[in-house]
Order: structure tokens, then sequence, then C-alpha cells
């Protein structure tokens, strides 16, 4: 799999309108990085008009 460019994220950033620190920006990538192949997991399941949504099941101590 290819690690996200850093030109993909400032490309996402200044879509957005928001201009980080290049510290940040950094630490943007990198969270991007850990995050996309749990989007391209989703992606993949093809799941069309269905909405896939997170559930938070927190632990018990």
């Amino acid at each position: 799999m290819d690690t996200p460019s850093q030109e993909t994220v400032d490309a996402a950033l200044k879509h957005s309108g928001m201009d980080p620190s290049p510290q940040d920006r950094e630490r943007l990538r990198t969270m991007y990085e850990q995050f996309l192949p749990r989007l391209q997991a989703l992606r993949a399941l093809n799941l069309d008009d269905e909405e896939a949504a997170g559930v938070f099941v927190p632990q018990q101590r």
C-alpha cells in the first residue's frame, strides 16, 4: 500500500480551509496514514446506499 504523501494531506487541508503548522501537518499525515487502510477496507465492502456506523462499547473495569 502506498504511503500518503504530504501533498495529499496538504490538498485536503487546503480544500477544508485549514492551515496548521508544519508539525501539525506531519502529525495529520501520520494519522491519515493509520486511518487509510481502514477506510479502504470499508470501501471494499461495496455497501452502495447502506450507511456504516461505528459503535463504541466501553469495557467494564
